[in-house]
């Protein structure tokens, strides 16, 4: 299995542990390698060099993607005369991306920056990362251009020394075959993921075939579950006693290929290194090989994840890296790795607190109003530099905001949910001076603050408790009616005429407690209670009243009953001033134009005072009527007129005949008053309503005095306008001889006839009209109306009876009937 044309040699590295193998150009690159992906801390980057140098390692694989070139050059700088070595014993491996539409510019920035991060005059291998601009599709027709434009950079700088040898990274076998004839440097290492669950043999095969090294990243398979756990490769570590990364290992080394291993625990990469005591059979590197799924771990499709994540708390903004972008792809594995104790996953780069309440408000409204505000816009510029970074967000709205702004690309999905729920789990870890109670009380100051804010919120105009508060008091009402009937009638047999002196309630009861039983009535001070004549009046009627007598147990109860009263009234006067006070600070517009308790009883019938105000004039005046309405409509008669606004002083005052115009107007003016008291921002007091209030009384007016004047001018007949026509004037008088009765169709007998008589000719007896003035065409209408009318009339009084007493009058005179037929 191992790869024989590959010159291994232990004489190029000092300290080197494991082999290596010269290139196809005669550079010389060991097997075993350090990955350094997600070391950006300068503190990690030292401790893990450091660690890697005393273990033998002297590959180190980084990237231009990776932003921690100067780190690591720093820790070279630092750590090789620590452990006496030179620059020449360790192997640099470092990557740089294609980038369009200036490929050639781009490739130069990225092979000068890493040469001048690193702090070394060449580089040992230079990798194209991706054949492909990470920004375009896979079936870019430009892809294959851009490919031979970043290699023949790399080309140059190979001429020039600055790099001892060229490689590829994820490219297929077709990706080579464009390179091969045509390019004058062929590409010496492939870079590519490798393991169990993923061996790829037709391109290592290929790879073989063409003596290009393979090289696999993510040997370990980005720590997946499902790898860790396979029942051959954990029955395999038992075996040999080794640990399960030690055995993935071994199964990629002992086939020749290179492996770079990635960590920042120092225990973690000096043992890792231990895979050298590992010896696999050749009958368990077969059985590895058949389980071979083509599953990737990492990010090798060209489809970039997110490598920076934006965390957004109510004490500020924080932003973290991730250490694997791979880790976007395994959802169920990210929640486990928290659970454990142990984070690999995410490392916090900087954290923008906000200086104070009202920047953590300003912040969280626009961004909920779809702004970009301004804090987090300077954040994200000064943090991310480089346009390729990709941004992990939790809210897609918010990557459209950040992306439209400042042109840096978002993502989104369930894995970065799922992400942000680890996070927001064990957020007082990651922020470390921010304590999980100091971020729930700024949480809880921000929500007030928004909340406030959403709803303008005033703690006087709360209209919940107004609603609440006229409820209570329709409900006192009715059960304090109920107490004060149940003692009249009970205290009624014993004093019966205390009831009809004294109607009010409150007095009453008062009365009844201070006089217990009536015989103490001269006795009983009521000086308090009732005025001097009113008191002398029920001490009078004490002394001959007609109640009977009641026991003292009797007399208990009902003045323990007489307390409730008392104390009930005396509540619900604290809970109207209440009402009032509330209505005039809610609504002093609509309180002026109806009165706290009608206004109250709107605004509880709509549920709130917005909602109320929403409503058009006309559902504001049947408001209350809701039952009558519908019952109208469901019977098709006419619909109700009022609702709640009938009780209204304005609607009351007004006359019989105007009471249904004047509610009209009250209703428009109540909808304009609401919508004044819960819309505007600032308070304009109660002149709306003052006005509105005036512009009814004004109407209630006219309507009494037009309602008036129009019966001074009734005359019976409609008058012609004047100057309408010229006509004549002239006088008549009214002809009485025109009257006349009808005589009824139906039988009647002689005494009905008789006794309808007197009644004829009262309704035939009519005053004379008063004389009017009318046009000569109306004069002759008039005359021709009358003269059908007598003819009509005559007709009707020739007709004779029909029926028995006819028949005998017949009988008598037979001579009128010859006459008749005659």
């Amino acid at each position: 299995m191992k790869w024989q044309q590959f010159e291994r040699s232990m004489v190029r590295f000092a300290g080197l542990q494991g082999a290596s193998v010269r290139l196809l150009d005669g550079t010389e690159i060991p097997l075993i390698g350090l990955g350094t992906y997600g070391l950006w801390d300068q503190k990690d980057v030292d401790v893990a060099i450091d660690a890697a140098l005393s273990s033998g390692y002297r590959l180190f694989d980084t990237a231009n993607y990776y932003r921690n070139e100067k780190e690591l050059g720093n820790a070279f700088k630092k750590l090789l005369p620590k452990h006496n070595l030179k620059r020449e014993d360790i192997f640099i491996v470092t990557k740089a991306n294609i980038r369009s539409p200036n490929v050639e510019d781009n490739a130069m920035a990225m092979v000068e920056h890493s040469i001048q991060a690193l702090q070394t005059n060449y580089i040992d291998l230079l990798l194209v990362h991706y054949p492909k601009d990470w920004g375009t599709s896979d079936k870019n027709a430009k892809n294959p251009e851009h490919r031979m434009r970043i290699y023949r950079v790399f080309e140059q700088y190979k001429d020039n020394g600055s790099l001892r040898s060229i490689g590829v990274s994820n490219y297929e076998s077709r990706h080579i075959d464009e390179l091969w004839d045509t390019v004058k440097h062929r590409p010496t290492v492939n870079q590519c993921e490798f393991h169990p669950h993923l061996t790829r043999p037709n391109l290592s095969a290929y790879c073989k075939q063409k003596n290009i090294f393979f090289q696999a990243h993510t040997p370990l398979g980005a720590n997946s579950s499902s790898l860790y756990k396979d029942p051959l490769i954990v029955s395999t570590a038992k075996k040999h006693k080794a640990t399960i990364p030690q055995i993935l290992l071994a199964f990629s080394y002992q086939q020749g290929v290179g492996i770079i291993p990635k960590s920042k625990n120092p225990e973690r990469i000096s043992s890792n290194v231990d895979f050298l005591n590992v010896n696999l059979s050749q009958e368990e590197v077969t059985q590895l090989n058949a389980l071979n799924k083509e599953k990737r771990y990492s990010d090798c499709d060209g489809k970039r994840l997110a490598n920076r994540l934006l965390f957004e708390t109510s004490a500020g903004y924080a932003l973290f890296r991730l250490a694997d972008e791979s880790v976007l792809q395994r959802v169920d594995d990210i929640w486990n790795e928290f659970a454990s104790g142990e984070n690999k996953t995410l490392q916090l780069v900087s954290f923008k607190k906000y200086k104070t309440i009202a920047e953590a408000v300003a912040s969280a409204t626009a961004l909920s109003d779809g702004k970009l505000d301004k804090t987090l816009k300077r954040y994200l510029k000064k943090s991310i530099t480089d346009p390729m970074e990709k941004l992990a967000v939790d809210d897609t709205q918010i990557g459209k905001l950040i992306k439209n702004a400042m042109d840096i690309k978002c993502l989104h999905n369930s894995a970065i949910s799922e992400l942000m729920r680890s996070i927001r789990a064990n957020v007082g870890e990651f922020l470390g001076d921010e304590t999980t109670q100091e971020l729930n009380a700024m949480r809880l100051g921000v929500a007030h603050s928004i909340g406030r804010y959403k709803v303008k919120f005033n703690p006087e105009k709360i209209d919940t408790m107004i609603v609440q508060a006229v409820s209570l008091l329709d409900d006192l009402d009715k059960e304090l009616n109920n107490y004060v009937m149940r003692c009249r009638e009970w205290y009624g047999w014993h004093f019966p005429e205390l009831g009809k002196l004294l109607t009010d309630a409150q007095a009453y009861a008062k009365c009844v407690k201070a006089i217990g039983m009536k015989q103490n009535a001269l006795a009983a001070d009521l000086s308090a209670i009732l005025p001097e004549e009113l008191a002398e009046r029920v001490r009078q009627e004490a002394e001959i009243s007609m109640g009977t007598d009641i026991s003292e147990l009797d007399l208990v109860h009902i003045v323990e009953l007489c307390d409730q009263i008392i104390e009930l009234a005396q509540y619900r006067a604290q809970l109207h001033e209440y009402l009032k006070n509330r209505m005039n600070a809610l609504a002093p517009n609509l309180t002026v134009l109806l009165g706290e308790l009608i206004g109250a009883r709107l605004v509880s019938k709509a549920g709130s005072l917005m909602a109320l105000a929403k409503c058009p004039a006309s559902t504001v005046q049947i408001l209350g009527a809701e039952k009558a309405l519908f019952r109208a409509l469901k019977t098709k008669k006419d619909t109700p007129k009022y609702g709640i606004i009938y009780h209204a002083q304005l609607v009351t005052q007004s006359g019989q005949k105007s009471k249904g115009k004047i509610a009209r107007k009250l209703a428009a003016k109540v909808s304009l008053s609401t919508r004044v008291d819960a819309l505007c921002d600032e308070s304009l007091g109660n002149q709306h309503g003052i006005d509105a209030r005036a512009y009814i009384e004004q109407a209630i007016k006219e309507a009494d005095s037009r309602g008036g004047a129009k019966k001074q001018r009734f005359s019976g007949v409609k008058q012609a306008p004047k100057g309408a026509y010229t006509f004549k004037k002239e006088v008549h008088h009214y002809d009485a001889k025109y009257d006349m009765t009808i005589k009824k169709e139906t039988e009647q007998t002689e005494e009905q006839q008789e006794h309808q008589q007197p009644e004829k000719a009262k309704k035939a007896v009519k005053r004379p009209r008063e004389e009017e003035e009318e046009g000569e065409e109306a004069v002759q209408q008039q005359q021709r109306e009358k003269g059908q009318k007598k003819k009509a009339k005559k007709s009707g009084g020739m007709e004779e009876p029909i029926g028995e007493e006819g028949e005998e009058e017949e009988q008598q005179s037979p001579t009128k009937k010859k006459k008749s037929k005659g």
